[in-house]
């Protein structure tokens, strides 16, 4: 019976010591995973797995979040036309085409995009130019030009505005060079 006693006696007073010790080094509240949040637990796994460095020690990960959030891209579409009478296309003449913010009559139409196209032999030529969405103004007017150029120099261009985006008109169109 006193074996048993001691032998309490002494468990009981490890533990007292061991709680002590662990209470005097550890912060007064550790983080739970509810409260380090999902991100944490990604870094353990990616850990685990050896896919990246992590944060595992501070609890955060070793990687800030972007300012800035991911582009997304939206597309003009549509065909160009030229007149058959004015030649053929011939390997290296190119197309470029561009999407102006043509709102400001006073100063020279503002670049949103633009695109270069290595003329087929097929006519119409399709093209897809890709914009950045913030990049647009509901309150502005924007149009597509087009370009038709051999051997660097201007042969042919769209002379009517086309209109795009913003004040009901559409991402489709079909531009005529001149």
């Amino acid at each position: 019976m006193k074996v048993n006693c001691i032998f309490s006696l002494f468990v009981v007073s490890y533990t007292a010591l061991v709680i002590a010790i662990t209470g005097y080094f550890l912060p007064p509240h550790t983080a739970t995973a509810d409260e380090l949040g999902s991100q944490m637990m990604f870094d353990v796994w990616k850990h685990r797995n050896g896919e990246a460095d992590t944060g595992l020690l501070t609890g955060r990960a070793s990687k800030p979040k972007s300012a800035e959030p991911p582009m997304i891209s939206a597309y003009i579409r549509g065909n160009i036309y030229f007149n058959k009478q004015h030649g053929v296309l011939l390997s290296g003449d190119e197309l470029e085409i561009k999407l102006l913010d043509v709102s400001r009559q006073d100063a020279p139409a503002a670049v949103i995009a633009t695109q270069s196209i290595t003329a087929q032999r097929q006519v119409p030529v399709p093209f897809k130019i890709s914009y950045d969405p913030a990049h647009i103004n509901p309150a502005h007017r924007y149009a597509v030009q087009a370009r038709f150029l051999r051997n660097g120099r201007e042969c042919f261009i769209n002379t009517t505005p086309c209109y795009v985006i913003t004040h009901g008109h559409t991402n489709n169109v079909n531009i005529f060079l001149e």
